[in-house]
């Protein structure tokens, strides 16, 4: 049960040793380097990159702090105001993860986007948290959607991964 566990099947495991601009090497999937979406080569570098990946989480964070900064004081009027604050805020996160999914789908294609499970898991909470931002749907069960982005943090560290695999257990 504490054991090492078997890498997932949908990920591609097979990987070479390529040697970089600086004459070292690293480890890297067979088909990284092609171009697989319609967007130019240098997209792909973007959304390859560490730069790029540290700065969504560190929205993913920002957001996960500013949703737990909610809070009901069981006066109408100031519950309203915070309520239309709170929705414009929200609309601009999922406005941000929206535009970073759509990236991501241009610069690898859709076909090997959806492949990775952490890619169908943001793609899921994209589209779950667009229809909670409508004004109709705001607080309403489509508020799970927000309050999973937290798990992104979650799936991002591979020590943090390993145990919710072996909690799942």
């Amino acid at each position: 049960m504490w054991g090492a566990r078997n890498a997932p099947s949908d990920i591609e495991s097979t990987k070479v040793l390529q040697k970089i601009e600086d004459s070292t090497l690293k480890l890297v999937n067979i088909d990284e380097s092609k171009k697989k979406g319609i967007a130019p080569a240098f997209c792909l570098r973007i959304v390859q990159s560490p730069i790029f990946t540290t700065i969504a989480m560190i929205v993913v964070l920002a957001n996960t702090i500013f949703t737990a900064t909610i809070k009901h004081t069981h006066n109408k009027e100031v519950d309203e105001r915070n309520r239309r604050l709170y929705h414009r805020i929200e609309t601009l996160f999922t406005i941000f993860f929206d535009l970073e999914a759509l990236f991501k789908i241009f610069s690898l294609g859709f076909k090997n986007y959806i492949r990775r499970s952490i890619f169908k898991f943001e793609f899921m909470l994209a589209i779950g948290t667009t229809i909670h931002c409508i004004p109709r749907f705001y607080r309403s069960a489509f508020t799970y959607f927000q309050v999973l982005r937290v798990a992104r943090l979650l799936k991002s560290s591979p020590l943090l991964e390993d145990f919710l695999n072996k909690v799942n257990y």
